[in-house]
């Protein structure tokens, strides 16, 4: 194994202990918390009810509409492009396009035109599925990759990841995640894919683990890589990782990364029922970045100081009267 990758993709570990990064004061956070040695067993649950919706976007739709994708689409990808078939190159093209049109149907036509000789044409119409919301399709394409004996690249592990992660298999993404550490040197789109796949599944630790491996890496995480980390203390189980939250947004700041209000949403959504002067506390570093209190943040807010964890009529009544004050008093 590669030891620049030697610290990558540790899944099983069920505890968040290391010694050369800023982040091992989250594992103290935790320590402190009794937060850690906690099994992966019971993790796997998606965050429910009113608070889901409100949650981070997938990562690659966050980059576009910020016009910074950090990833390389598999058309363009230039380890294995002079190798594809004169042929296939309009249809990867037509694949990619099908995939932002939200068009699975004609994705997959134009896959199944294709030689499916080389990796690009699989990891279009994988990209395609993801951007689709196949999951389940996409994770087919992965398998007919696999049964074709045909390489692996970077981008095929990072849809892959976020394929299975979307269909709730957490023991092949911890596989694959560990084979691509093994195969490859990771970049920041496929250690984000690792980060967005923990938080799928509310794995706080493994998502700071990643976020650590980053740092060794010297991989800068960006924006999306924090607020996925954070994301995950929302899927666990609000306010349990309320004050992991706080605390990855404190080192995102110290680190130079500006947080959005999307990044913001996730930090709220964790303090789902915490108290109230946490809450106080991320309303203030909004406040000091001068963050605009959209009408979303607004509901979130109003949310986590309820308590709200069932959509009923009643809670839909207290929630409505609350927000309403809110609007009027958050300006």
């Amino acid at each position: 194994m590669d030891s620049r990758n030697s610290h990558c993709g540790r899944w099983p570990l069920r505890t968040f202990i290391y010694s050369s990064s800023a982040l091992l004061l989250v594992s103290l956070a935790l320590q402190s918390s009794n937060l850690l040695n906690v099994a992966f067993s019971g993790f796997g649950q998606k965050a429910r009810g009113n608070m889901k919706s409100f949650g981070q976007k997938p990562l690659d739709e966050i980059r576009v509409e910020r016009g910074d994708q950090a990833h390389t689409s598999a058309k363009d990808n230039p380890d294995v492009w002079m190798s594809v078939p004169r042929q296939d190159m309009p249809l990867i093209s037509a694949i990619s396009q099908a995939g932002r049109d939200k068009d699975w149907a004609r994705a997959k036509y134009e896959f199944e035109q294709s030689s499916k000789s080389v990796p690009n044409l699989y990891n279009a119409a994988m990209g395609a599925a993801l951007k689709c919301r196949e999951y389940t399709e996409g994770v087919t394409i992965y398998n007919r990759l696999l049964a074709a004996n045909i390489t692996k690249t970077e981008i095929t592990y990072t849809n892959a990841i976020k394929l299975f992660a979307k269909v709730g298999h957490l023991d092949q993404v911890k596989i694959l995640s560990r084979e691509a550490c093994e195969r490859i040197t990771p970049t920041i789109s496929l250690f984000s894919a690792m980060i967005d796949a923990a938080a799928d599944f509310g794995l706080v630790e493994n998502a700071c683990a990643v976020l650590d491996d980053m740092l060794l890496a010297r991989v800068t995480p960006d924006v999306v890589a924090w607020g996925s980390a954070i994301n995950a203390c929302k899927n666990a189980d609000p306010p349990k990782y309320a004050s992991a939250a706080r605390f990855l947004l404190k080192s995102m700041i110290q680190a130079g990364v500006e947080p959005n209000h999307i990044v913001f949403s996730n930090v709220l959504a964790a303090h789902h029922g915490a108290k109230l002067q946490h809450l106080q506390q991320v309303r203030a570093d909004m406040m000091r970045l001068a963050i605009k209190p959209t009408t979303p943040l607004v509901e979130i807010y109003v949310f986590a100081v309820c308590g709200l964890h069932k959509d009923t009529i009643f809670t839909r009544n207290v929630f409505e009267q609350v927000l309403h004050a809110m609007r009027r008093l958050w300006k």
